[in-house]
């Protein structure tokens, strides 16, 4: 199976509907790089071990570690700050309703 770059099923949390994202060029740029680099699993994933299977949450863990302390200050390391990839979307989500933004 191919990745065709969208997938059809409902949006998260949002009763069914079908909502678009726009997602940055240059973000679709580095997409569209690492696939002609490392092409995809034979069942289409992205991502896969050295050996074409799946990735486990472990590995992302680490990988997300490791990162984390190249893009941070130590101070920032030292922190809870986006202690795992979900707290990205948390502390965002907080920073819109912190500014007034009610979601609708």
């Amino acid at each position: 199976m191919a990745w065709s770059g969208f997938e059809e099923r409902p949006s998260v949390h949002r009763g069914g509907t079908r909502d678009i994202r726009v997602v940055p060029p240059v973000l679709v740029q580095i997409l569209r790089e690492h696939l002609a680099e490392f092409g995809t699993a034979d069942d289409g994933r992205i991502f896969q071990t050295e050996r074409g299977g799946v990735v486990g949450s472990t590995a992302y863990g680490d990988v997300w570690a490791a990162t984390r302390a190249l893009a941070f200050t130590p101070e920032q390391v030292a922190s809870p700050l986006v202690r795992r990839p979900y707290d990205l979307r948390h502390a965002g989500v907080s920073l819109w309703l912190n500014s007034g933004c009610s979601g609708n």
